[in-house]
């Protein structure tokens, strides 16, 4: 018996896409059954099969009209096959008389099941390989006519747009399976709000730290778990998501019923399809530990910084008293450990004095005397406290106030534009500028310090405002400063309800920005 050639059939790509379908060794697809009860009627045949061809047999994945004793064993080796030679050809087999035909007269199924005519259509899929062949045959000889053959083709296209639909449904509702695996174990929360604020679905980290919801959707059923002001922060972002498609972050503690509080950073991601608003993605991270140490440590902090605010003055107060003491030929060496002494001890200090500010910021227990102000005022009272640190440098500043008017506390402003001409000084090289502008918008007005310096990496920019940060960790010793003059800046723009913000790039140069409202 002629048989096929065996290089496509055993093509690992094509019976790895034979494989994917899932038909093998299952049950009759409903779908593709019915193509073949179709085609019985259309073309007048008394069978027609959905024949998949694995490495050393073929598979009946559907089937109407089909011998008893096939339909019962649904595969037959290759030697029974017709179908193989469709799939080593990659192309339809017509076969009117099988008895004569070069490739099928001897196979078995002629004599066996009394098949004497055939017409297989390849089922190929969409990236070209060949699975098998929906076929139809006679117990007699027949003269395929065309417009049989062209809706043969027809059907087999629409078997094999029902292989692959399977095929993509079943790979959907795996990675459904392992997407939902993941959102079960990850420690962060994810939950999927409906517009009404419902929830559909909710993780078992959000479930084990919040509680369970209930199992009908109930708009507004996590808002009551949160704290006042939670609800007051959740209510703006939800209205930001949900109304001006903005993905929004959101602080939120949950009160649950048993248990401690839980402190959540989080965001509301809207989903949209088509235009058309689905709902609100909650994804949110359990920082309450985190809270909890950094509380911890802020109080330790302040503590230390109560308890030592009075010993560096008394130290300060015994050096400046010993130095008068003093005789005024003193050798060098005692002069400068003398000197030595007093500016770490007045470092010192500024460092407490720096944490007690930021403490009482925090806190919002600092005093704010605001009133309708000049920003050239207070660029005049910055400019006198910072010339000398600039002449000193080699550095030109460059003031060019404007007429703004803002309603703020001036010498907390005052001391805003200090820390930051002090720094753009500091790290900017002899011979070059710093110039500091004033300018408004409709709603704020904005100041702006530009230098030339070494620029900022863009790593650092995300943390530059965080405590005791040193671009460079030889910075502390080279520069100086104890790495809280940008914290407490941004605290006190922040108290004014303003924002502060620094643009830069290396080699070039960097421009810090805050902004505050206009006097009213």
């Amino acid at each position: 018996m002629p048989l096929a050639d065996r290089l496509n059939i055993e093509s690992p790509k094509r019976l790895e896409a034979l494989q994917e379908t899932g038909l093998l060794d299952g049950p009759v697809d409903p779908a593709l059954e019915r193509l073949t009860r179709l085609t019985r009627r259309m073309l007048g045949v008394p069978t027609a099969v959905v024949s998949l061809v694995d490495r050393n047999r073929q598979f009946f994945a559907a089937h109407s009209g089909l011998n008893a004793a096939l339909v019962a064993a649904r595969e037959t080796t290759l030697d029974y096959s017709f179908c193989q030679h469709v799939v080593s050809t990659g192309a339809p087999l017509i076969v009117p008389n099988s008895s004569v035909h070069p490739l099928v007269h001897d196979n078995h199924s002629i004599n066996e099941y009394g098949i004497h005519a055939y017409a297989g259509m390849p089922l190929r899929t969409s990236d070209g390989q060949v699975l098998g062949s929906f076929c139809v045959f006679d117990s007699e000889g027949r003269e395929w006519r065309q417009e049989d053959l062209d809706a043969l083709q027809d059907l087999a296209q629409a078997a094999m747009t029902e292989i692959e639909l399977r095929s993509t449904m079943r790979l959907l509702e795996e990675q459904g399976a392992q997407l939902e695996s993941l959102l079960e174990s990850t420690r962060e929360f994810v939950v999927r709000l409906g517009p009404d604020c419902a929830i559909r679905y909710a993780n078992a980290a959000f479930r084990r730290a919040v509680g369970e919801p209930p199992l009908a959707p109930t708009p507004g059923w996590m808002t009551p778990r949160m704290d006042v002001a939670s609800r007051a922060r959740f209510d703006v972002a939800w209205t930001m998501a949900r109304e001006l498609g903005q993905e929004t972050p959101v602080e939120l503690r949950f009160l649950p019923a048993e248990g401690a509080p839980v402190e959540v950073e989080g965001r509301l991601v809207p989903a949209v399809r088509r235009g058309t608003l689905r709902g609100i993605q909650f994804y949110g991270i359990d920082v309450t530990a985190a809270r909890q140490i950094e509380r911890a440590k802020d109080q330790l902090i302040g503590v230390v910084s109560h308890e030592l605010r009075t010993p560096i003055g008394a130290v300060q107060g015994a050096l400046q008293l010993l130095s008068r003491l003093l005789p005024a030929n003193l050798e060098p060496k005692p002069k400068e450990l003398m000197a030595l002494a007093s500016r770490n001890a007045a470092r010192l200090l500024a460092l407490v004095n720096d944490l007690l500010d930021l403490e009482r910021l925090e806190a919002g227990q600092l005093t704010m005397e605001r009133r309708a102000i000049s920003l050239a005022e207070v660029f005049s009272v910055a400019k006198d406290a910072t010339a000398p640190h600039a002449e000193q440098s080699g550095v030109t500043v460059e003031w060019m106030p404007g007429d703004e008017m803002v309603f703020a506390d001036p010498d907390r402003i005052a001391r805003v534009i200090i820390n930051l001409v002090g720094n753009a000084v500091k790290f900017t090289p002899a011979g070059k500028r710093v110039i500091i502008t004033a300018s408004h918008t409709l709603d704020e007005c904005q100041v702006r310090v530009q230098d030339e310096g070494r620029g900022i990496p863009p790593e650092a920019i995300e943390r530059i405002f965080e405590r005791f940060t040193q671009i460079a960790r030889s910075d502390a010793v080279e520069k100086g400063g104890t790495g809280l003059g940008l914290n407490i800046a941004r605290a006190i723009v922040l108290a004014h309800g303003g924002r502060m913000w620094v643009e830069s790039e290396v080699g070039q140069g960097s421009s810090f920005f805050f902004a505050l409202p206009h006097s009213s």
